[in-house]
C-alpha cells in the first residue's frame, strides 16, 4: 500500500531518563552485520519511516551471511527487519577476493535516488568491480537494470573501485544523473577517471565524463554538489585522498557553465586542500544564511593536516575558520555531518574517525551560537557519541519518528552503532519534498524556514561519505511555535511560499503547488487508512506508538492495564505521522487502543520492567 505522508509528529510523554545517544545497536535489530562501509537511510516502501541499507565490506559470498549488504525495513518505532532476500538485491561482484584492497573492502557505496520519477526510491551500489544499479518495483522488491541501463563502468576493467555514487540533476532537465567516483583502480590499466552518466529519461544513461569535463583522474572519495556561485546551477565539490603512487591529492572544485560542461575553479574560490581529503558536510552552522563547507582529513594533533570549515561570508567567498571556532583536529577523520542534535536552532558537527585500531574516539561538536557567538564545544563523551571503534559512515535521521535526529554508524568490525537520541528537544519542522519541473526527489531544493528575522537554511542533496539519503529536510527551530515563511527555491527556478506553519510537524511540499496533504495516484483523495506500529514488545522503561494516517483529524491513544483502568491517554491532530511515547510506571501486560476518526485499532504490550 503507498502512503503519501505530511505529518504531525508529537512526543506526548516525558523523555527517558538517559540525556544523551543512546546504543540500542542489537534492540533495533542490527547487530547480525559487522565490517560495513556505506549507510544509505530512505522511505524504501513509502510506509512514511525511513529504512536503511547497509554495504558489507567484504567481498561477496552467498555462502557467507556476514558478506552480505543488507536492506533493513523499520517497523515504525525505530526497529528493523531484514528483508534483503525477499526484496531482491542481489549483490553481484567482479573482482576476485584475492585482489589486494588494502583492507579498505570489496563493497563501498550505497546511493538512493529516483531515477525514473516514479516515486519510488532507487538503488545504486558501487563495488571493486563493476557496480550496480537495482529499480525499485514499489512493491517491496527491486530489479537488477544495470546492463539495460549502462552504468555498470565495466568498461573501466575489474580493478575499479567506486567509492562515490551520487544523483543530481547536472544538466537541469528533470530527470537525475549519476556521478560515480574512483578511489581506487587494482586493474592492469590503471585509470582512476570519474564517470558522469546523463539520464536520457527512457531507463538508459549515456557516458558523458570526458564531454562534460567531469572525469576527474585522482583518488575521489566524495562529491558534493551545491551551488558555490549562486548563479542558479548545480556545481561540484570533490573530496580527494592522496594517491600514494603519484603523492598527490587535490581537492577540486567544478563549476557548471550551463551548458552540460563543468571548469575547475578550487582556487578561484579558496577552496584548494591538498591533504587526505574524505568526508564533505554542507551546511550553514553560523546561520547567515548562505552554505559552508566541512572536509575531514587525517588531522591528529602530531600532524600538520587539519581539517577546514569554510565559511561562505558572502556569495561565493570562502573563508577557513574551523581552526578559530575550534574543529580543526578531529583525528583520522571519514564520514562527517551537521545535525541539530538538541533542535535548538543551529547546526552541531559529528566526525566518525578511526583507521584500523581503536586508535581515536569519534567527535561530536556542539554549535554555540546560541550563547552569542559563533564556536563549537567538543562535547562526545557528554553526549554519548565517543566510541573508539574504527568507523566509517555515518548518518542522521530520525529512526523513531519522535521528531529528533538519531544516529548510525558503520564500523569496521564492530556491529554498526545506532544511537537514539534523548536530549532534551526544541521545536521542529520537517519537510518532503517532491518535484514537478525538477526531478521528483527534489535533490538541489533550497528549503529557508524564517523566524524572528533569522534564516535556517538547509540544501536538499543527501549526499554523505559512501551514501546517499533520501530523507525529509529536518529543521530544528528552538523555541519557535509558528515559522513565520517558508521558502523552498527549487533546480528548475521555482520558488514556493508558505507562511505561518507550526512546528513539530512533518509538511510535504509539491514544487508549483505549496504544501499538500495525500493524495491517490490519480489526483483523487485517498480512502481514509491508517495503520499502528508498537514497540519494542516486550518494552523496558519505554514504548513508541507511530500512527501513520492518511486521514486529516484527531489521533487518541489510550492504554489499559490488565484490570481494564485506562492509564495512560495522549492526543494528535494533522495528517501523516504521529509519534506517541508512554512511560509505563510498572511491569506486566497491557492494551493500546487508537482512534482515528471513526476507526479504531487494538494491540497487545508486555511490559518488563526498567
Amino acid at each position: 500500500m503507498r502512503f503519501l505522508l505530511a505529518g504531525l509528529s508529537l512526543v506526548l510523554a516525558a523523555p527517558a531518563a538517559a540525556q544523551g545517544f543512546v546504543e540500542r545497536t542489537f534492540d533495533a535489530g542490527l547487530g547480525a552485520l559487522s565490517n560495513t562501509n556505506g549507510v544509505a537511510i530512505a522511505d524504501y516502501d513509502r510506509d512514511g519511516d525511513l529504512d536503511l541499507y547497509l554495504v558489507a565490506r567484504r567481498a561477496y559470498d552467498p555462502a557467507n551471511v556476514l558478506t552480505w549488504s543488507r536492506l533493513y525495513e523499520n517497523d515504525g518505532t525505530g526497529t528493523f527487519e531484514d528483508v534483503t532476500l525477499s526484496a531482491g538485491i542481489d549483490v553481484e561482484l567482479g573482482a576476485t577476493p584475492g585482489a589486494d584492497t588494502r583492507n579498505f573492502g570489496y563493497q563501498y557505496v550505497a546511493a538512493w535516488g529516483d531515477y525514473d520519477n516514479d516515486g519510488w526510491p532507487d538503488l545504486f551500489l558501487g563495488h571493486l568491480g563493476p557496480d550496480q544499479l537495482f529499480h525499485n518495483n514499489g512493491d517491496g522488491t527491486f530489479s537488477d537494470v544495470t546492463a539495460e541501463a549502462g552504468v555498470s563502468g565495466a568498461e573501466a576493467g575489474g580493478g575499479y573501485v567506486s567509492a562515490s555514487g551520487l544523483w543530481f540533476d547536472y544538466d537541469q532537465d528533470g530527470d537525475l544523473d549519476l556521478y560515480v567516483g574512483s578511489w581506487w583502480d587494482y586493474g592492469p590499466d590503471r585509470d582512476l577517471s570519474n564517470r558522469l552518466y546523463s539520464n536520457d529519461g527512457d531507463g538508459t544513461f549515456t557516458d558523458v565524463s570526458e564531454a562534460s569535463g567531469l572525469a576527474d583522474p585522482d583518488a575521489t572519495w566524495m562529491a558534493l554538489p551545491f551551488d558555490a556561485n549562486a548563479d542558479g546551477l548545480t556545481d561540484l565539490y570533490l573530496s580527494t585522498d592522496i594517491d600514494t603512487t603519484t603523492g598527490v591529492g587535490i581537492n577540486r572544485l567544478y563549476v557548471n557553465e550551463g551548458d552540460r560542461t563543468f571548469r575547475e575553479a578550487t582556487a578561484e574560490f579558496g577552496l584548494e586542500d591538498e591533504n587526505y581529503g574524505m568526508g564533505l558536510a554542507l551546511a550553514d552552522p553560523d546561520r547567515n544564511g548562505l552554505l559552508d563547507l566541512y572536509l575531514t582529513n587525517v588531522a591528529t594533533p602530531t600532524r600538520e593536516q587539519r581539517n577546514p570549515l569554510w565559511l561562505q561570508t558572502a556569495p561565493g567567498q570562502f573563508e577557513d575558520v574551523a581552526e578559530a571556532v575550534g574543529v580543526d583536529i578531529a583525528d583520522w577523520g571519514w564520514g562527517t555531518e551537521f545535525f541539530d542534535m538538541e533542535n535548538d536552532g543551529d547546526e552541531d558537527l559529528l566526525v566518525v574517525t578511526g583507521l584500523f585500531d581503536p586508535d581515536y574516539t569519534n567527535h561530536m561538536f556542539r554549535n554555540d551560537l546560541e550563547s552569542g557567538s559563533f564556536s563549537f564545544t567538543r562535547v562526545s563523551a557528554a553526549v554519548g557519541l565517543d566510541a573508539d571503534q574504527a568507523a566509517r559512515g555515518v548518518a542522521v535521521f530520525d529512526a523513531d519518528g519522535d521528531g529528533d535526529q538519531d544516529v548510525v554508524v558503520s564500523n569496521v568490525f564492530r556491529a554498526p552503532y545506532l544511537y537514539e537520541n534523548t536530549l532534551p528537544q526544541g521545536e521542529w519542522l520537517d519537510v518532503e519534498l517532491e518535484g514537478t519541473a525538477s526531478n521528483g526527489d527534489g535533490l538541489g531544493a533550497t528549503v529557508t524556514a524564517w523566524v524572528d528575522g533569522v534564516p535556517h537554511t538547509r540544501l536538499h542533496h543527501g549526499a554523505q561519505y559512501l551514501a546517499q539519503n533520501l530523507t525529509p529536510v529536518h529543521l530544528g527551530l528552538g523555541t519557535a511555535a509558528t515559522v513565520d515563511s517558508l521558502v523552498v527555491a527549487w533546480p528548475s527556478g521555482q520558488t514556493d511560499r508558505l507562511l505561518g506553519l507550526a512546528t513539530g510537524q512533518r509538511i510535504r511540499v509539491k514544487e508549483g503547488e505549496g504544501r499538500i496533504g495525500a493524495t491517490a495516484a490519480d489526483g483523487g483523495p485517498t480512502v481514509p487508512t491508517f495503520r499502528v506500529a508498537a514497540g519494542p514488545n516486550p518494552a523496558g522503561d519505554r514504548v513508541r506508538i507511530r500512527v501513520s494516517s492518511d486521514a486529516l483529524g484527531p489521533v487518541q491513544l489510550e492504554v489499559f492495564d490488565v484490570l481494564g483502568r485506562r492509564v495512560h491517554v495522549a492526543e494528535a491532530d494533522g495528517v501523516g505521522a504521529r509519534a506517541f511515547a508512554w512511560t509505563p510506571r510498572a511491569a506486566g501486560a497491557y492494551v493500546y487502543r487508537v482512534t482515528c476518526g471513526a476507526e479504531t485499532m487494538t494491540g497487545r504490550l508486555t511490559v518488563v520492567g526498567r
